[in-house]
């Protein structure tokens, strides 16, 4: 029954119940361990540490709180892309369990006024069978080719912020992270 309440109505099965509370506890660490760093290096309370985190993971970015460090402007580079990753992959899970009950529920209210929907993964594969695609596709290019521009973006930012404001290395990383990912504490500007 436990499972039945993570989720509100929506019926899931014990291995969805174990990812929920796993996905569950690593967002709990993520957050108990960028509190405890921001906590230690910044001064913050455990209110504003949290509030930073939680503004950061959704790239929100009010600018009311920002890392003042070269220490940690460095750890709040790697540390928001992990926390970004980890949020949004914990956010489509749900996304894709709730997109399946809203699609089930949309099949069954097309059906009352006779309008029946088509699988189309129950569908025959032309000419080629998953397996034969799967051995042609080379995966790992496209994941590079993903990831391109949002590196090309980083390392545009870091180098016009490196070169423009004479700061150092580590500044110019954060800046770069903060303006690609979204974040904009305001802590920095381009033009200032």
């Amino acid at each position: 029954m436990w499972p039945i309440l993570l989720l509100g109505s929506l019926p899931i099965n014990r291995l969805q119940a174990t990812m929920t509370l796993v996905s569950l506890a690593l967002l709990g660490a993520y957050f108990a361990g960028g509190m405890k760093i921001m906590m230690d290096s910044e001064g913050w309370d455990a209110a504003d540490s949290f509030y930073f985190w939680a503004m950061t993971v959704s790239t929100v970015g009010y600018g009311d709180l920002a890392p003042t460090t070269p220490k940690t402007q460095a750890f709040v580079s790697v540390y928001a892309i992990v926390g970004l990753v980890l949020v949004w992959s914990i956010v489509s899970d749900y996304y894709g369990v709730v997109q399946g009950k809203l699609q089930d529920f949309q099949a069954k209210l097309l059906s009352t006024i006779g309008i029946e929907l088509v699988d189309v993964h129950a569908l025959p594969i032309d000419k080629h069978t998953p397996d034969q695609v799967n051995a042609k596709v080379k995966y790992w290019r496209r994941y590079l080719l993903a990831l391109l521009p949002m590196v090309t973006l980083l390392a545009l930012f870091v180098a016009l912020h490196f070169v423009r404001k004479e700061s150092s290395f580590t500044e110019a990383v954060y800046f770069g992270v903060v303006t690609a990912t979204t974040v904009g504490f305001g802590d920095f500007g381009f033009l200032e």
